[in-house]
């Protein structure tokens, strides 16, 4: 790839300085050529004019003298110019008296005019000018055009290796002066793509490239800088993510995990090879995945940006864990891959409490059972899921002269009272009914089973028989009654309150049993001598 650069810099300069060299060089060339090659021609042949003038005035004597055996020898002596054709000399009447040809064959004349050069031999006697003679010397024109043809050339073969020599040296400063820096830039950003590392250029000029090798380097050390901030900030938000105590983790859209924190690891008993690749679902109880995934659904399809909802995931020891999952959608449009950024929550002690506080809110502190409101509730689950097709009894009892005690013998007395009486009822019960206490002396009890009204009679008989036994209250005994009141879901109710109402109206005792129910009492205890029976 660095060959390639350099060729195709190199290239582009070579390219560049041809065009110039052709766009400016050319045209004067070429007028050079044609302006010299025209004046080197001119000058030849106005030399040629000069020696033709010369050598008329130097054949003026001869012919006047008649002496034709020297001017024989003076045109033999002309004719030696390898640029002549012929020299013939003409006397005054035309007659040819010599003629010299350097051509073998002496008919083969020129014809071309501008090849021939004519002159007029005269000679002065008296100061008088008489015409002795013609000479006539024709020249070879293309030796005239060659000979400026190879001074021409002699020029521009200097203009071209003038000009070459210049190229050569823009070439040589181009690839010490441009070319040399950019490679070696190169090279550092190759280096630095290949190892990772920051890679600096060692090179230092004062122009334009010096100047960019250094804001280079600049940026090199500031990229260092920035790494090492970035990888220190990447170290603290693993060490956050993996160590702070929360379970968070990353989910595709798929539902594969593809992040867990060490934490979460820690938390749940797996192993992260163990769950990296594998779809969340896989440890959501049974129970709770079609909730997830509707939950899950909410997220992907945009509908909302964050969910939050309980589910129960399963451990790796096989114990199951309530948690809280909150997960947010993925803002990233950059990353490959869509990911959900996820918390989950352990809940079990939320939850044992807020079990534990439904269980006190329906439950009466005194004695441990059920108050009114827990016992309604557990009458309406009882009622829904018989359906109509279950008999359901609701035993109602209050205890008889329960008010006398707490007038007589103190609250502390009435609360011994109502714990033994919750105590020794609890015995008589089987293990899915329901008892609870409504306040005061007011007990409830809930059967829901085959044969419940033969189940209810005997238990109410039960209930009056063992409230009949003597109370011990350290050094005193009391001996109390109730009244039990029962009905029937769904004879005589179809829902928990009206089912209460019933049995409670079952329970009202008359006027006439409530006035012997209080002589009794007040026979008692005077046979009791104050003592309380």
């Amino acid at each position: 790839m660095l060959g390639l650069i350099r060729t195709s810099t190199q290239r582009k300069f070579l390219a560049i300085m041809f065009a110039a060299l052709i766009a400016v060089n050319g045209p004067l060339l070429v007028t050079f050529f044609i302006v010299t090659k025209d004046t080197l021609e001119r000058e030849m042949i106005a030399k040629k004019r000069v020696l033709l003038d010369a050598n008329s005035k130097a054949l003026s004597k001869v012919l006047w003298d008649f002496d034709y055996e020297n001017l024989r020898k003076w045109t033999v002596a002309i004719a030696n110019d390898r640029d002549i054709f012929s020299i013939e000399i003409l006397d005054d009447n035309d007659k040819r008296l010599a003629f010299v040809s350097n051509n073998e064959n002496e008919t083969n004349i020129p014809e071309k005019e501008e090849a021939l050069f004519s002159k007029e031999i005269t000679h002065a006697v008296d100061g008088t000018d008489h015409v002795v003679g013609i000479l006539r010397i024709r020249f070879m024109s293309d030796r005239i055009s060659n000979a400026a043809m190879g001074e021409v050339g002699k020029s521009v073969i200097l203009f071209i290796v003038s000009t070459i020599s210049v190229l050569v040296a823009a070439l040589i400063a181009n690839r010490f002066m441009i070319t040399r820096p950019l490679l070696r830039l190169n090279e550092a950003i190759e280096a630095t793509h290949r190892s990772g590392t920051r890679t600096k250029v060692d090179w230092s000029s004062s122009d334009e490239l010096g100047r960019v090798t250094s804001a280079f380097n600049d940026m090199q050390d500031s990229l260092d800088q920035d790494e090492a901030k970035l990888l220190k900030a990447n170290k603290r938000l693993a060490f956050l993510y993996n160590n702070t105590p929360v379970m968070l983790y990353s989910i595709d859209r798929e539902d594969r995990i593809i992040k867990v924190s060490d934490y979460w690891l820690h938390a749940t008993g797996y192993s992260r090879k163990n769950v990296i690749g594998r779809k969340f679902r896989e440890f959501i109880h049974h129970e709770f995945k079609e909730e997830y995934l509707n939950n899950r659904s909410l997220l992907s399809t945009g509908r909302n940006e964050t969910v939050e909802f309980t589910s129960v995931f399963e451990k790796a020891d096989g114990s199951q864990l309530d948690v809280l999952i909150t997960e947010a959608k993925d803002y990233d449009d950059s990353s490959s891959g869509r990911r959900s950024l996820s918390v989950m929550t352990d809940i079990c002690k939320l939850k044992a409490a807020e079990a534990e506080i439904l269980r006190q809110a329906r439950t009466d502190f005194l004695t441990g059972l059920l108050n009114r409101e827990g016992f309604a509730d557990r009458l309406n689950t009882a009622i829904e899921e018989a359906g109509g097709s279950l008999e359901i009894a609701v035993l109602f009892f209050d205890l008889d002269r329960f008010k006398w005690v707490n007038d007589n013998l103190g609250h502390f007395a009435g609360d011994r009272v109502l714990q033994s009486v919750s105590r020794e009822v609890s015995h008589l019960l089987d293990e899915g009914d329901c008892f609870g206490r409504f306040g005061g002396d007011e007990f409830a009890i809930m059967l829901s089973c085959n044969a419940v009204r033969k189940r209810a009679v005997e238990l109410a008989t039960r209930i009056n028989r063992v409230l009949n036994k003597p109370i011990d209250l350290g050094g005193r005994t009391l001996q109390i009654s109730a009244s039990v009141g029962i009905s029937f879901y769904p004879e005589n109710a179809m829902n928990a309150e009206d089912l209460l109402k019933a049995s409670v109206c079952c329970n009202v005792p008359s006027e006439k049993q409530r006035k012997k129910r209080s002589l009794r009492v007040q026979r008692e205890i005077r046979q009791g001598g104050g003592q309380t029976t």
